[in-house]
């Protein structure tokens, strides 16, 4: 069972006020605040973060009829019936996107000549353990969604090497996506993927690790919430890190990060140190939110700069001590419960508004 607080995480699109009421005045050094302090009754409500929808597939997508002489279907299709599955035996590639709906417990051995699909390859609520075995021979997509799949063989993808490249003009594009899908434990079975841009992971209940993945060097983002995570061994090096709703307790696995520059940590109810990653001086966001165990801030010791500080509702967090920052566009800490010093003594700057002691009443 996840712990999900009443509040949930806000997208980052939102942003944060530059309120401090919440933690340093110019060069003070340790700052005793109001554990008590109670809510302005001015500040506004907290908005919920709108939770990304889940890919669908194209509005707009013919239905199979099986592929030219080249062996290339030009166009986008999608499978609905064994028949539809069985026209596209013998081709090799899609030119468009590809997506299997709703086939229960049909068989897709007839793809298994398929071998790129140049745009988002969707395969949705196929309740068989053999959902993926068409897809032995598949080495190229424009983006993978994986979603309500009962036990998929991550394995047949084992030729999988590349997901995008990434396109501006189609978000989905670069992405792998899995969801909703039972008795998946790990990502083993994609040990040959090479090229990948972001990774969604949600509301996978049995996914307790992220190895697999042994030849990606590089991943921009994961996004990775309400799943059985328990640590984050076998991640790549990322630069944007979300983890929402996990059962990881510390932050060991992540290793030297130096390209991080985004780090959402929000309702880990078993977080309790940040220790062990070792995050750069220079970050352009960091949101501790709803952590219930977390106690303080070691591990933070040597952050220096930072777009957007959010220190928000964690019950337990004692004190906020980061002796090297100097800089912070914005800044808030509010709501934790148990806190009783602030020491941000080197702070120089927070943009469009004055530091001042004690805890914010609200951060919009």
């Amino acid at each position: 069972m996840f712990h999900r607080s009443a509040q949930p995480l806000r997208h980052e699109a939102r942003g944060f006020v530059a309120a401090l009421g919440a933690c340093c005045a110019l060069g003070c050094g340790g700052v005793a605040a109001s554990p008590d302090a109670a809510p302005s009754p001015e500040a506004a409500p907290e908005a919920a973060e709108p939770r990304p929808p889940l890919s669908r597939p194209p509005a707009k997508a013919s239905r199979a009829g099986g592929c030219a002489a080249d062996g290339v279907v030009w166009s986008s299709v999608e499978l609905r019936t064994p028949a539809q599955v069985d026209a596209l035996a013998g081709c090799e590639r899609v030119a468009g996107d590809l997506s299997l709906l709703g086939l229960v417990s049909t068989p897709t051995t007839a793809l298994s000549s398929l071998k790129a699909v140049d745009g988002v390859l969707s395969v949705l609520g196929i309740a068989t353990e053999v959902a993926l075995d068409g897809f032995v021979s598949l080495e190229q997509v424009g983006g993978l969604v994986l979603q309500r799949l009962d036990h998929p063989h991550l394995s047949a993808l084992g030729r999988l090497r590349t997901i995008g490249p990434t396109d501006p003009t189609d978000p989905r594009r670069g992405k792998l996506e899995i969801s909703l899908c039972s008795e998946l434990f790990s990502l083993a079975g994609l040990d040959s993927l090479e090229s990948l841009d972001s990774l969604v992971l949600r509301d996978n209940a049995t996914l307790t690790r992220l190895s697999g993945m042994t030849r990606l060097r590089e991943l921009r983002s994961l996004d990775a919430e309400n799943n059985a995570l328990l640590n984050l061994d076998g991640i790549a090096p990322v630069r944007e890190l979300r983890l929402v709703s996990s059962q990881v307790t510390r932050l060991r696995e992540l290793g030297e990060v130096p390209q991080l520059r985004r780090l959402v940590l929000g309702e880990n109810a078993a977080l309790s140190t940040l220790l062990g990653g070792r995050l750069p001086a220079e970050m352009d966001e960091i949101v501790l939110r709803h952590n219930d165990r977390l106690e303080d801030l070691a591990g933070l010791e040597q952050l220096a700069s930072v777009g957007v500080l959010s220190i928000t509702d964690n019950p337990l967090l004692e004190q906020v001590g980061l002796p090297q920052l100097q800089r912070a566009d914005r800044l808030c800490v509010w709501g934790n419960g148990s806190l009783s010093e602030v020491a941000l003594a080197p702070l120089r700057a927070v943009a469009g508004a004055q530091p001042v002691a004690g805890e914010s009443a609200s951060c919009q």
